[in-house]
């Protein structure tokens, strides 16, 4: 009798065992969403020289640990934003902008519960332009990583705004401005600076590294340059062209774009 009891008691401590243990933490943390100004996930604004808002909401299925997040100074070139919906994909391909200065830092928050929402300020520096990196690290206490990256677009009040229009002739779906030899290229839009007034107006031609082309308009002193007034010469050899636009206000302050161009007989 004993024996058995004995038997029924370990069957039983046995039986019992699972719930006793700790629940497993396998489902990664996630990040519901990312804010600045309103605008949410790949449509995130800034402003140059001042404090951005972002508001980041994250949940666990069972208990948050940390999370990091990261601003990365970018390379290269960024899409022109803010032109109309139907032109938006070929502008943004043929107008290329630089990104313009650094801007990098990284903050760690340590985090609780299942779900929390932060409020946070990252106060850019005043001499950047461009699209920078966002990136969001999210931890669980079981160890389960969740990364994400974003865009955001940095606007400078300060700089000149070159806002184009249209290419003529129109570029081709790459955004490349096709010409036949011995054409030219003309432009629609307006380059703007309410702040400062502009001082010049630059145009470089490039091929390879050698100048094939240089023009420049001084002494503007106006808050608006028609881009029709930048007048190249015809392309008199084929091949391959970068054009800088570039626009420099009465403080100092720069801006530029770049157009890529294709001579062919």
């Amino acid at each position: 009798m004993k024996s058995t009891f004995r038997s029924f008691l370990l069957l039983l401590v046995i039986a019992l065992m699972p719930s006793c243990r700790k629940e497993e933490d396998t489902g990664k943390p996630a990040i519901v969403y990312l804010y600045t100004y309103g605008l949410v996930d790949d449509h995130l604004h800034g402003l140059a020289g001042d404090g951005n808002p972002f508001e980041i909401k994250v949940s666990d299925d069972l208990e948050l640990s940390q999370m990091k997040m990261q601003i990365i100074s970018p390379t290269g070139f960024h899409s022109h934003d803010g032109v109309s919906e139907e032109d938006l994909n070929l502008l943004e391909r043929t107008f290329q902008s630089p990104n313009i200065g650094k801007w990098d830092t990284t903050v760690v928050y340590n985090l609780s519960a299942k779900e929390q929402t932060r409020n946070l300020i990252f106060d850019a520096p005043d001499s950047i332009s461009g699209g920078w990196k966002v990136r969001v690290g999210l931890l669980d206490t079981g160890g389960n990583l969740t990364q994400e990256d974003y865009t955001l677009h940095v606007f400078n009040d300060d700089f000149p705004d070159i806002l184009p229009d249209a290419t003529i002739p129109v570029a081709n779906e790459d955004g490349i401005v096709e010409l036949a030899l011995n054409e030219t290229v003309q432009f629609d839009g307006d380059i703007v600076d309410v702040n400062d007034s502009l001082l010049y107006v630059e145009c470089v031609v490039l091929k390879g590294s050698d100048t094939a082309q240089y023009h420049i308009w001084n002494n503007i002193g106006n808050w608006v340059f028609p881009m029709e007034q930048i007048v190249v010469d015809p392309f008199n050899e084929t091949g391959s062209y970068l054009m800088h636009i570039r626009a420099v206000d009465m403080l100092g302050w720069k801006n530029w774009k770049q157009v890529r161009i294709e001579v062919s007989e």
